[in-house]
């Protein structure tokens, strides 16, 4: 029996949708520290894309409702980190 990880075992059901959302949200405020904002959100997109497309070859489902949630949080993380560095900075 194939040992199974945490990444590997479990499922994320109905919360799926707000885990992709929080992490592609968190990573872009957290690269966007790091470089351009537009560069975190492209990175960003790109990762998400690139988990989606390993999903196909693995689950055999790629989740388009996946990307666009990941896109929300990415213009919501662009939108909140620049409102950050004009108001709050």
């Amino acid at each position: 029996m194939p040992e199974q990880t945490f990444w590997t075992d479990v499922r994320y059901g109905k919360f799926d949708k707000s885990v992709h959302f929080c992490v592609a949200l968190l990573l872009t405020l957290t690269l966007s520290t790091m470089m351009p904002s537009w560069t975190a959100a492209l990175v960003v997109f790109i990762l998400g894309l690139v988990k989606e497309f390993y999903d196909r070859l693995k689950l055999r489902s790629f989740d388009l409702f996946d990307v666009a949630t990941n896109t929300l949080a990415i213009i919501a993380a662009v939108v909140l980190y620049h409102w950050i560095d004009l108001y709050v900075l």
